[in-house]
């Protein structure tokens, strides 16, 4: 603290708290600040003074305390701002959010059976900050299916942590039933092959990693083998009956 006659300067340190503690060097401990307090004087100027308060901590980089939180007043409480260095984490708070969106169009051949395929251009990758955090996984799939009888169509997910093993992300084997996360359900009107189908996907995974995962969009049927395009309708001529569209897919993460 700081007082006496003498006027005061702009980015005058008001006061230091410091917490220190021996570091575990057997032979020669030293004693370290693992925390600190430090109240400045930002603005001295008379009747309009401004201050601040940084908190730090020691870590593990050098050792050294960085400031982590800084709080400076403004012209008022509601104006004052408080800076974070780093993540702020507080449980069932979205913390990122990825995306991939595109207009893209594509036809892709996908065969009869529980394997279906992979839509290339519907994927993404998030690295989770915390390892048990939840990532919500939503989709909105757009497009239209050759032959138009295809049926029994199920979306799915697939999941890579770190370039690793692909992990189907769909209901439980239930005997030769088809098994997925939701359905598609294509249009059915004489229109069949120039009115866009649409599915829409949300499932809520826990991957556990701080590593990077990578999550793509799946499709299938156990009635047919057939083709989907995406973005656009089976019969893609330029007129006004024949649609094109935006597709996505999108992560987020929930930390718990």
């Amino acid at each position: 603290m700081q007082s006496g006659t003498a006027a005061g300067s702009d980015t005058d340190v008001c006061g230091t708290i410091a917490f220190n503690a021996n570091d575990d060097d057997g032979s020669s401990p030293t004693n370290q600040s693992f925390a600190t307090i430090i109240g400045t004087a930002v603005d001295t100027a008379s009747g309009s003074e401004k201050g601040k308060i940084e908190i730090g901590v020691a870590c593990t980089g050098d050792g050294g305390v960085d400031t982590v939180l800084t709080i400076e007043g403004g012209a008022d409480a509601a104006s004052s701002t408080t800076t974070i260095a780093g993540d702020f984490f507080a449980t069932g708070v979205m913390c990122q959010f990825v995306l991939t969106q595109t207009s893209a169009t594509s036809v892709q051949t996908v065969s009869i059976g529980q394997t279906g395929g992979y839509i290339v251009d519907l994927s993404l990758n998030i690295t989770p900050k915390k390892a048990n955090s939840i990532i919500k996984i939503e989709a909105q799939i757009n497009g239209e299916f050759d032959p138009e009888d295809t049926a029994n169509i199920l979306v799915f997910l697939g999941r890579t942590i770190d370039g690793g093993v692909l992990t189907r992300l769909e209901a439980p084997l239930a005997g030769n039933r088809g098994v997925g996360l939701t359905a598609a359900t294509p249009t059915r009107d004489l229109n069949s092959s120039s009115t866009i189908d649409v599915a829409n996907l949300c499932y809520f995974d826990r991957p556990n990693t701080t590593l990077q995962v990578n999550y793509q969009v799946g499709i299938k049927s156990t009635y047919t083998g057939f083709a989907y395009c995406l973005n656009r309708t089976r019969n893609d001529f330029d007129t006004n009956e024949f649609e094109r569209t935006i597709s996505f897919i999108s992560a987020t993460e929930i930390t718990q």
